[in-house]
């Protein structure tokens, strides 16, 4: 006998009484796993921004400039900056949680 998927169970419904819980649960997971994160981010690491607003600046290569408290200060790549003119507002550095970025190679 196979378990049903979790995922199935919340689309038909079974776990609606129980909804906000499962939501809190899974933001604190997420928490977890970013502080977790916070500490592997070194300067000079290369990432890409998501998961931010302004949405515009999902995509936008990054490299880590310093850790600060629980963020990290990056600061966006030249040419994409160069490519973009209408962000040059955020020519300096950018404070990002730790789920913002996604490492690149």
């Amino acid at each position: 006998m196979t378990t049903p998927s979790p995922f199935l169970a919340l689309s038909s419904g079974e776990y609606d009484d129980v909804l906000d819980d499962i939501i809190a649960a899974v933001k604190d997971r997420r928490d977890v796993i970013a502080r977790a994160s916070f500490f592997t981010w070194k300067p000079g690491d290369k990432a890409t921004l998501v998961n931010l607003s302004p949405k515009y600046l999902i995509g936008a290569p990054v490299t880590v400039q310093s850790r600060k408290n629980t963020r990290i200060e990056v600061r966006i790549d030249f040419d994409w900056l160069t490519a973009h003119p209408e962000v040059t507002r955020f020519r300096g550095p950018i404070t990002a949680k730790p789920n913002m970025l996604t490492r690149r190679a």
